[in-house]
Formats: structure tokens, sequence, C-alpha cells
């Protein structure tokens, strides 16, 4: 690790450790300890070998408004522009802390339809016989090349198959395109006809996207596309005629016709299901019912985990917000969904299965589409903050998997769902990109999740607090989290100062023999700063350090992310 050496240089040497501000020792190997006090915000960390593991929390989704292909494509060689190369090989940098590769999701409305509308087949788009439209989305073999080109060696691909204007037999067949071994199956071969001979081995496949949302295809029975309308122009699904996904039991039903499909071609599958919205009013009914509704499902083996879609702020008017661009709500609201991803939490581990059901959220971002053009904040620096004070959240309430949703598009698209904060990276002019804020957090934070939980409590915690509509939500004003990496060496603390006005300072009391090898931040000199300025540079932040306690000063509204190291025991 190379923050190794720099606990050698301040561990070692007395000037290197006087200049860290760290306690200092003289030639004879006594220890000069000053005496650190608790500031108003004391944190505690702790580290057990019981902890959970962290979650993969460092992924992206592929939303409308993408459009990719691989160098060599014979169908769309306009798709690979040098900006959107160079904007994959910056997203393929990052790396997250606890090994392999982000999962990435193709996904989203252009998979499942809305409202009404037709959703992803996927062989008109790997026909042999094909040829090129100019509404063409793109074929598996074109969004594998960007699957693959961010995941490198060790791409984790999430697939969601088409629930709201498809079929389960479709969706079996569209497995066995993906996956198949057989040259002789025609689906196979269609595969290998556009270069890629292996299976793409997709693990995860997500069963519709948002059904429990009236604006799904598959939600009502009237829709030009939906499967159960009797007259959908491409012949509905005949048994669920009558049945749509508005009756969460009777998508309960279908799903299971799902897993049986894909399954029967990829044994190996899991299996996600989608839920709610992070306002967790499933169905409209809430989570219990909803919950109830889908037993039979959540009870099968094959299904790892239900889905829940976060946007920040649109989920928020469901529960009192009412002004989209609070600056406030943007960096602390992670308070507010605090209470339902732990209830949410509690009730799928008493289903009683072999192994608990996982929370994810495959979908998240600060804004959607239902703030749209009312959210003035995209293009500021505190996006970034928000996207930072998700991550925190989905990390301390144990979710297993987390995408960033993603539209990678220097061009103004006119697709639904599509807008511009969605994209982590912008153009400088000269066909180079740069980093947008949302991209520098996950850069700092990605490589710092390391592989499992450290406990963190606070001793002692400054307080602070926003209207939510009618109620109040309070909430810690440094919003902290804490990793642990192989054989408790090494770790981090990512630190969120959620005061936007004002530097905080805070104690951070790390394990026995741990000793801060940086400290790094996200520190923009205005929460406003427009993104179009350029990237915001990296800070190195001072510490104090005696014995095991640390003393440092958070700039007002950033991230900071500490790291710490410790000697192997003897």
């Amino acid at each position: 690790m190379t923050h190794g050496l720099a606990r050698a240089s301040c561990l070692f040497m007395f000037a290197a450790l006087a200049a860290c501000g760290g306690e200092a020792v003289d030639d004879t190997g006594d220890v000069e300890q000053t005496t650190i006090e608790a500031a108003e915000t004391h944190l505690v960390v702790t580290v057990d070998d019981m902890a959970p593991e962290t979650g993969h929390l460092l992924g992206w989704n592929i939303g409308r408004g993408t459009w990719y292909a691989p160098a060599d494509d014979p169908l769309h060689p306009q798709w690979r522009t040098p900006e959107l190369a160079a904007a994959v090989a910056r997203l393929s940098e990052i790396r997250p802390g606890y090994g392999g590769a982000p999962y990435v999701r193709f996904s989203g409305l252009q998979i499942d339809g809305v409202l009404g509308a037709d959703g992803y087949h996927f062989w008109p788009l790997v026909d042999p016989a094909r040829d090129v439209d100019e509404d063409d989305n793109m074929a598996p073999f074109e969004y594998f090349a960007l699957m693959d080109e961010i995941g490198g060696d060790a791409p984790a691909p999430v697939v969601m198959l088409n629930f709201g204007s498809g079929t389960a037999a479709e969706a079996g067949d569209y497995v066995t395109h993906l996956n198949g071994e057989d040259a002789d199956d025609p689906l196979v071969a269609a595969r290998q006809h556009w270069g890629r001979e292996a299976p793409y081995d997709v693990e995860v496949f997500e069963l519709g996207n948002e059904v429990h949302a009236i604006w799904n295809t598959g939600y009502r029975d009237d829709g030009a596309y939906a499967y159960a309308n009797p007259e959908a122009v491409n012949g509905g699904d005949p048994p669920w005629y009558g049945r749509p996904a508005a009756d969460p039991a009777d998508y309960a039903a279908r799903a299971l016709e799902y897993v049986n499909a894909v399954r029967s071609r990829s044994p190996d599958a899991r299996l996600w299901v989608p839920l709610s919205m992070a306002s967790m009013d499933a169905w409209g009914d809430g989570l219990e019912p909803a919950l109830a509704a889908l037993d039979p499902l959540l009870r099968e083996p094959a299904v790892e985990g239900v889905v829940i879609h976060h946007y920040h702020v649109d989920d928020a008017e469901a529960l009192g917000l009412e002004d989209v661009n609070d600056p406030q709500f943007i960096v602390a609201g992670a308070e507010l969904y605090r209470p339902g991803f732990a209830r949410l939490r509690a009730l799928l581990e008493a289903i009683e299965r072999p192994t608990p059901l996982q929370i994810v959220v495959s979908e998240y971002h600060v804004a959607g589409f239902f703030a749209g053009d009312r959210f003035e904040r995209g293009e500021q620096a505190i996006v970034g903050l928000g996207v930072a004070d998700m991550m925190m959240l989905y990390a301390q309430e144990g979710v297993a998997h987390a995408c960033q949703h993603l539209a990678l598009n220097f061009d103004a698209s006119g697709e639904l769902l599509f807008e511009t904060w969605y994209n982590p990276l912008r153009v400088d002019g000269e066909c180079g990109v740069f980093e947008a804020p949302t991209y520098q957090v996950n850069a700092l934070i990605g490589p710092r999740l390391y592989g499992r939980m450290a406990a963190l409590s606070a001793e002692q915690e400054a307080r602070a607090s926003t209207p939510v509509g009618a109620e109040t939500l309070e909430y810690p004003v440094i919003n902290a989290v804490a990793f642990v990496g192989e054989s408790e060496l090494f770790g981090s603390v990512l630190l969120l100062n959620r005061d936007l006005e004002a530097a905080r300072e805070l104690t951070i009391d790390l394990p026995p023999g741990a000793t801060v090898a940086g400290v790094d931040a996200f520190a923009p000199d205005r929460w406003d700063r427009p993104t179009s300025e350029g990237p915001i540079p990296r800070s190195a932040l001072e510490w104090t350090q005696s014995v095991d306690r640390v003393a440092l000063t958070l700039p007002p509204h950033s991230l900071a992310a500490l790291v710490w190291d410790r000697e192997p025991a003897e």
C-alpha cells in the first residue's frame, strides 16, 4: 500500500513525525505525549473481526442518453467519439478498495419502457441480418464494450430484463445469447457473429425497472406495448392479460416465470427484484404489504436482493421537502432516509431464507427526472457532496450494491431521464475531458472502501437541523463512516462536513497502534462553485496525533478521507 511509506516516515523519523503533527519520539525511544482534548465532535473507531463486509458501493448505472461502441464496431462507429473514449478511460481509473471492479448496470427506462412505450428487445439488435436504424439502442456487444472498458479484466455486469413489454421466454433467450456456449444455437451464433466468442458470464439479472410505479409500462394493462394489454402492438403476454404489475402479487407470480427462464439457461444466475423508491412507499401502500405480496418470490433462493431507486430530492418531495434546491438538505438529507433503510433491513431479515435478502440501490443520484428543470444545482460543486452523503448512508445502512446513475453524453440528447449532472465528466473544449464533482467524490471515496466496516461511535456530536416541510430534520454536523482492510493493518474514515458556512474541529480515537498516513479532502472554495470552472484540486489536510487520538479541522462543505495503518503484530 502506498500509504505504508507515509506511515513509516511519520513513525520512525522524528522530523517528519513532528511535521505531521504527531507524537514525538526522542533518540532513547521514549514517547513524548501531548494531551488532545476531545473536540465538539469526538469519534471512536473500533476494529471488530465480526464486522460485516463493505457493500459494493462503487458502481455505475448506464442510463438513457448513452451510446457507445467497441473500437471496430461495424454498425455505429460514430458512437465512439474521442471524448467518450477518454471519459470511459477516466472511469476505469476508479477502483474500489475492496478489490475487483465496479458493478455496471445496463438498465432503466430504456429497458422496461415508460408510460406504455416499448422496452428493450435484444434480438433485432443482434440479428446478423439486421440493418442500422437511426433509433437504435446499444446492442449487447456495444454496451459490453462500455462495461468491459470500465471493468477491465474483471467486469461485474448487471443486466436488466424487460418485464414491462417483454416475456419470460424472451428473457430466457437473452440469457442464452449472453451466456450460452453452444455455437450451433442461433442465439449463441449471433453473439459470436458480432465478435464475442466466449460467454459474457453475466451473473446478476434484475427483473424489471420500477415496476411498482405508474410510469412503468408494465404497471398498467392499457399501454400500447404493455404485456397485460390484449391489444398490445407486439401481442403482449397472453397468459398475463389483465394482470399488470400494479398488483404486487401478480408481479411476483410472473417474476417467478422469469426466474425459472433465467435459471434454466444460466443455473448460477442471481436475481434482483424491484421494490420501491427511497421514499419506501412500495406500490403506494408501503413496505409491509408489498413484501407480503411478494413473499413467494422473495423466498426463492435465486433471488439475492430487493432494489431501491434513490433520487435524493425527488423522493424527498414525497416525504415533505418543499425546495428541491435546498443546499442544506442536499448534504444532510441522508438522515431523512435512514429510518426507512433500517426498517427495510429489519423486515428482510425476518423473512425465512437460507441467507438474508440484500438491499440493492441500482440507481441513485442527487436529483432525477421529477425534479428536472426545477433543480438548479446540477452544475454546482454541492452535487458531489450530496452524492457523498448518499454513498455514506448506503455504507452505514448495510446496502450490498449501489450503482450511481450515469449518462455519458456531451450533447443535449433530448432523451427522457437525461440530465447534465448524470455525467461525471465534462468536455474542456479541446476534445479532452475534465472531472466534475461527482467524479472527484467517487475517486476519493472508492479506493478507501476497504473490505470490512469498522465500528464508529460518537462520544460527542455537534448537531444541527433543517426544515423538511412541517417537520424538522436533525442531523450530525459531521457524517462519518469507517472501513478496515486486510489483516486489520490499515483502514479509513470518511468525513463529510455538512456545515455550509464554517470549518469544524473534530477528534478521532483510532484503533490501538494506528497511525495516520494522510488526510485528503474534496473541499471546494464555494459549495455553489460552477462545474464549468474546472476540477476542484484535492486538498491535503493537516492533523495532529497523540497516541491513538487524532485532531483535525474540516473546511466548510467538504469531504475528507483519513487513511491509517499500523505494524503487524510480532
